[in-house]
């Protein structure tokens, strides 16, 4: 789903909850936006390249070191992929609200996902950050909280 489509959908709930009463259109409206998954917004290039090299290096700092802080596995580039599905960021954009300071399961609107391996997913949160940065999470394939790691992308 891109911006356009996510627009679309807030003009047609608008319609849609109109003319109902009060009581019935707030009721709707809920409904309506729980039915409706969070987008997965495509990583940047800047951090598919970051995650490569993390999981690839075997530089003591670059490589072993930055694994260790992230909580990722070391392997070849292909268990590296970006997440594309619908389900997985509704999911992931959950965990993510739910890590804040003040959690909240609908904070976070929407994510880049990327998979590293069978067991760990990095979810990068645009809309709260660390300082000047995108707000990341380390978790693991539940999506446990709390996440395995935190940090500034």
């Amino acid at each position: 789903m891109n911006g356009g489509t996510g627009v679309f959908v807030a003009i047609c709930i608008a319609i849609a909850t109109a003319s109902m009463p009060k009581a019935a259109s707030d009721r709707s409206r809920v409904l309506l936006r729980s039915a409706v998954l969070i987008p997965c917004v495509r990583p940047s290039v800047d951090m598919m390249d970051y995650l490569d090299t993390v999981v690839v290096s075997t530089d003591i700092d670059i490589g072993v070191g930055q694994r260790q802080t992230l909580q990722l596995p070391a392997g070849p580039l292909s268990m590296v992929s970006a997440v594309t599905d619908s389900a997985t960021c509704h999911r992931a954009a959950i965990a993510a609200g739910l890590a804040l300071k003040t959690p909240d399961s609908t904070a976070v609107p929407s994510v880049s996902v990327v998979r590293v391996g069978p067991t760990r997913y990095v979810v990068t949160d645009a809309f709260h950050h660390f300082g000047e940065y995108d707000l990341s999470y380390t978790f693991d394939s539940a999506f446990t909280l709390p996440p395995l790691a935190e940090w500034g992308s």
